[in-house]
């Protein structure tokens, strides 16, 4: 992460963060179709904003990231139904079909081994077809 945490976190409050951040939500929203209190994983989660607002809508959700810093800023959040672990996507500590669905926005391109993470998130899905990814890197399929 090129910022630290909370000024990272405090884009979103910003004029454009707020903008893109709320785009960006609604279109999780729609793509998923979920339905009330369906869990959520949010894989490379940072600073939790997405996990924060489906929290706030009613989801389960465990954010995880590898970044000590990033979890352990996510994890001031009040919110009852979120939960944060610091972790790898490329081995992650949850049983097969643990979530309903899986969200993984702008957090793969940053994996040593991408396909090596999907696999882990087709695992815990429940319904893989249910899995958001949002963000490449240039020059990859």
């Amino acid at each position: 992460m090129s910022f630290d945490p909370a000024t990272y976190d405090a884009w979103y409050r910003s004029a454009r963060g707020r903008w893109i951040g709320e785009t960006e939500y609604r279109l999780l929203r729609r793509e998923l179709g979920l339905r009330p209190a369906e869990s959520i994983l949010d894989a490379g989660c940072g600073t939790g904003y997405f996990g924060r607002r489906f929290a706030a809508a009613g989801h389960p959700v465990v954010g995880i990231d590898l970044d000590c810093a990033a979890a352990s800023y996510a994890s001031r959040s009040q919110l009852l139904r979120l939960s944060w672990v610091v972790g790898d996507m490329m081995a992650l500590p949850f049983p097969d079909r643990s979530f309903d669905c899986v969200i993984a926005v702008t957090s793969l391109c940053f994996v040593e081994d991408e396909a090596k993470a999907v696999k882990e998130i087709i695992r815990v899905a429940r319904q893989p077809n249910r899995l958001y990814r949002k963000g490449q890197p240039q020059g990859r399929d």
